[in-house]
């Protein structure tokens, strides 16, 4: 019987920076992340509607205001590793 353990992992500008093993925590992890304030709005998630289809689950969207008023929107890359024991 082969065990499974799937996680879940961050991308922002190509680097990984989070990893959780739910989706949930990922996104909360990430929330951590970019903060909280009325500077930081999570934008929602994006889901890959890839026709062959990988490890890459969809994205984060973050809309962050600088005092100027100008805003920066970033975005988090989700993937789903899957590891199986032999």
């Amino acid at each position: 019987m082969k065990a499974q353990k799937v996680i879940y992992v961050a991308q922002i500008y190509g680097r990984p920076v989070i990893s959780a093993e739910t989706f949930e925590d990922l996104e909360m992890a990430l929330d951590n992340h970019y903060g909280s304030g009325p500077n930081v709005k999570n934008l929602g998630y994006n889901v890959s509607n890839a026709k062959y289809p990988d490890s890459f689950e969809g994205y984060f969207q973050y809309q962050i205001d600088a005092e100027d008023g100008t805003h920066e929107i970033e975005r988090a890359d989700v993937f789903c590793i899957e590891f199986t024991n032999k």
